[in-house]
């Protein structure tokens, strides 16, 4: 797993890679309530992989 632009560094078609381009937005020269906005929403997104990870471990 990976973020940011070094996925497109990356072999897609290898079996144990998965990229997710969860598309936000970049917060440099935001005010503050949308860098809290897009903290909030990364901080939702890696919970939610990190309880779908806990779903599929055996």
């Amino acid at each position: 797993m990976t973020m940011g632009c070094s996925t497109l560094e990356l072999d897609a078609d290898e079996d144990d890679v998965d990229v997710r381009d969860w598309a936000l937005d970049d917060p440099d020269g935001q005010d503050l309530d949308r860098v809290r906005e897009i903290r909030d929403e990364v901080r939702t997104r890696v919970n939610g992989l990190f309880d779908e990870i806990d779903r599929e471990l055996p």
